[in-house]
C-alpha cells in the first residue's frame, strides 16, 4: 500500500465549508458592533449639541434651541446657527424640527420643557433624556 500524502478533495472541501460558516457568523456579529457604534456616535453628537445649547443659554441669559433641520439633514443650534451633522442612516425620534421650535433651554437657569430622543437602527436603540431642569441623560 502506497503512503498517502496531503488531503483528499473531500477533506479540503469540508474544511473550507467549516471556515466559511465561521466567517459568516463573524459577519453578523460585526454588523451588530457596527450598528452599536453608529448609534453611539449619533447619540454623542446629539448630546454634545444639547450640552452646548444649555451651556450657551446659561452663559448669556438668552433662550437657546436645538432642532433638526430636515432641509440640510443636520442639527442646528437655533440662536447661533452652528450645525452638527446627522447620520441619515440612523433613525432619530423625538427630536423636534426647527419649524416645531426645537428643544429650548431657558436663559441663566438652563431649564427645559424636557424631551425624550430615541436613536435607533436595526433593532438597537439608545435613549437621550432632557428633564425639566435641563439635565441631559445620555443613557450610558
Amino acid at each position: 500500500m502506497a503512503e498517502r500524502r496531503g488531503f483528499t478533495l473531500i477533506e479540503a472541501l469540508i474544511a473550507l465549508s467549516i471556515i466559511g460558516m465561521i466567517a459568516g457568523l463573524g459577519l453578523f456579529a460585526g454588523m451588530d458592533a457596527y450598528r452599536t457604534s453608529l448609534i453611539g456616535s449619533e447619540a454623542d453628537v446629539i448630546a454634545t449639541a444639547l450640552i452646548r445649547a444649555r451651556s450657551n443659554a446659561m452663559a448669556d441669559g438668552t433662550v437657546h434651541r436645538l432642532c433638526l433641520d430636515p432641509a440640510t439633514d443636520s442639527y442646528v443650534l437655533y440662536t447661533s446657527g452652528v450645525r452638527f451633522p446627522h447620520a441619515g442612516s440612523v433613525s432619530v425620534a423625538g427630536m423636534p424640527s426647527c419649524e416645531e421650535g426645537g428643544i429650548a433651554f431657558a436663559g441663566y437657569s438652563g431649564a427645559s420643557a424636557g424631551a425624550r430622543i430615541s436613536v435607533s437602527q436595526g433593532g438597537i436603540e439608545r435613549m437621550i433624556t432632557v428633564n425639566g431642569a435641563g439635565f441631559i441623560d445620555t443613557g450610558r
